[in-house]
């Protein structure tokens, strides 16, 4: 179970939801858009100040609020809250999955014969046949 209420510090609190999500310091930058390393130095503590933007792109991506990860203001996400965000920015960063997805739960899409489309073409003559 995550217990993550009493975290004081943004690098804890940042730490605790990447290792519930089981998401790398790299592929948690990739999915938020940082440079590679961002996270990790946010963690060891050799960046203190992020940008709100940066807050912003890591809490939609760990499913917390801004005044949680930055603060610890108000009650920290669930661990089900972690793992549904993550899962939608993982497809908001590759439209294919979601595509491989649906047709997986469906089966591929079948595109009729060409010869077939002859019935679904307007007829290019008018109504005296010419």
């Amino acid at each position: 179970m995550l217990t993550i209420v009493t975290m004081s510090d943004l690098d804890t609190r940042l730490r605790a939801l990447r290792s519930a999500a089981g998401l790398s310091a790299r592929e948690l930058d990739a999915l938020v858009g940082l440079g590679a390393g961002h996270t990790s130095m946010i963690e060891t503590g050799r960046r203190k100040n992020i940008e709100r933007g940066t807050a912003r792109g890591l809490a939609s991506v760990l499913g917390c609020t801004v005044g949680w990860l930055l603060e610890g203001e108000g009650a920290p996400p669930t661990p089900s809250q972690v793992q549904a965000a993550v899962e939608r920015a993982r497809r908001a960063r590759d439209p294919n999955a979601v595509a491989d997805e649906a047709e997986e739960a469906t089966g591929p899409v079948v595109c009729p014969p060409v010869d077939d489309l002859e019935d679904l073409r307007p007829s290019m003559t008018g109504t005296d046949g010419r």
